[in-house]
């Protein structure tokens, strides 16, 4: 057994392995999986054949460095076994010299450095198809499942699931929205916080599709989901406007929770007009009565952001 580096052999080792050449009959590696580069297996081989070692110019790794998210230029995988398809976006996590861990999809994996790039995508929207809380189905505080529903038939799935099919089967609490939705989709409630937090939903939405908890990501990391073709609702407040709170009785105990709660889709960002994407299932006009035919515009990462910071509630569909 051998003590090394996970990119090079140090020096004492080198010499030892120089020295035993011959009479070495199995050198046993002792390291994480995927911890010590193919370069050091082979050097242990060939010092033990020959008595050389071979060396590399160092990798360039600069683009780790200078972006915090890129894009896999072919398909590759991450430690051998996730796969990252060309195009897709990563996030870079830790640099060590020429040791890459990225994540992808929420997976960890080491990088074959070559295999990256920077993400040139600039302006990304996927398509869903537009579905209204409010006509023909009336649920006016249904704004999280509905959303959701418009990123899973986005990518694909619950095709023959309707509106009242997914809202009629949410998981339900009686009081605490950490734990399922609370009071009617289709009736507003002075007494009940009528929402879902984005575990349940989360879990929910996963017997349709891949649909997965975002709570507690940047706002960058919801750009890289978006960048990846993955609608992703997000938790803001009604018509935009400044946040207010009101007390709430969950399973007993008062809480303060933000009144003017609303849930909406993002289908995608672009970098160049710093906008986003937006399907909005509360289609009525402020004050009226009326209703956008398909709600679906732009809006200002200025604007979302700060709105989205507040909780940084998200579920994604992948």
């Amino acid at each position: 057994m051998v003590l090394t580096g996970n990119t090079k052999l140090p020096k004492d080792t080198i010499n030892y392995l120089k020295k035993n050449r011959g009479s070495i009959k199995k050198v046993l590696v002792v390291g994480g999986e995927n911890a010590i580069s193919p370069l050091v297996y082979h050097n242990i081989e060939e010092i033990n054949k020959t008595g050389e070692i071979q060396t590399f110019p160092p990798k360039d790794v600069s683009v780790f460095k200078n972006n915090k998210y890129v894009m896999a230029l072919r398909n590759t995988k991450l430690s051998g076994k996730i796969t990252v398809p060309a195009g897709k976006v990563a996030k870079v996590l830790t640099i060590a010299g020429e040791t890459i861990e990225l994540e992808y999809n929420g997976a960890k994996g080491l990088a074959v450095v070559e295999d990256y790039g920077k993400n040139t995508i600039q302006n990304k929207n996927t398509k869903v198809p537009y579905i209204s809380q409010v006509e023909p189905l009336y649920a006016p505080v249904g704004c999280e499942p509905v959303s959701l529903l418009m990123g899973l038939k986005g990518k694909g799935y619950a095709k023959n699931v309707t509106t009242k099919q997914f809202l009629d089967n949410l998981p339900k609490h009686p009081s605490n929205p950490r734990k399922g939705y609370v009071g009617s989709p289709y009736k507003p409630s002075e007494t009940l916080r009528t929402t879902i937090n984005p575990e349940p939903l989360a879990k929910y939405g996963a017997q349709y599709g891949d649909v997965v908890n975002l709570e507690g990501k940047s706002m960058d990391d919801i750009i890289m989901e978006l960048d990846n073709g993955n609608p992703v609702v997000v938790y803001v407040t009604l018509y935009w406007e400044k946040a207010y709170y009101r007390d709430f009785v969950i399973e007993g105990k008062t809480e303060s929770w933000l009144r003017n709660n609303h849930a909406l889709l993002l289908t995608g960002y672009n970098k160049n007009t710093k906008e986003f994407y937006v399907s909005d299932p509360y289609n009525r006009k402020k004050g009226s009565k009326k209703t956008y035919p398909n709600y679906e515009y732009t809006k200002s990462r200025s604007i979302v952001e700060p709105l989205y910071n507040i909780r940084k509630f998200a579920v994604g569909v992948r």
